[in-house]
């Protein structure tokens, strides 16, 4: 496995990028898949959640509908959701089931609400 990373924090900004490359997934995991682990959780003054880019992205299988995923950011949290998308349906977390050795690259800015 690897997993690597990098961020910049100027006041409350922070800018970030990570590289993840997960061998074998953990048995015992169970839920939505998600990265965890940001350098700051991310400003919890509501509506502030977004998207966040998942680059070079292989091992994740599509529930029927959705054809890409992307990284989701939620307020208070120090973590990226990892969500389906596709075309004429809602938006998913996607289920830990989904995954088969997942590779993942990160790109994101957020807000703190911290200096």
């Amino acid at each position: 496995s690897i997993q690597v990373g990098r961020y910049i924090k100027i006041a409350n900004l922070v800018w970030a990028e990570a590289h993840i490359n997960v061998s074998s997934l953990d048995g015992a995991i169970n839920g939505a898949a998600s990265i965890n682990g940001l350098p700051f959780p991310m400003s919890s003054v509501g509506a502030l959640n977004g998207p966040c880019s998942l680059l070079a992205v292989n091992g994740v299988n599509y529930d029927a509908g959705y054809t890409s995923i992307m990284g989701r950011l939620g307020n208070g949290n120090d973590k990226i959701e990892i969500v389906e998308v596709g075309d004429n349906v809602a938006t998913a977390s996607v289920a830990h089931t989904l995954l088969s050795n997942p590779h993942f690259m990160a790109v994101l800015n957020y807000s703190t609400g911290l200096s």
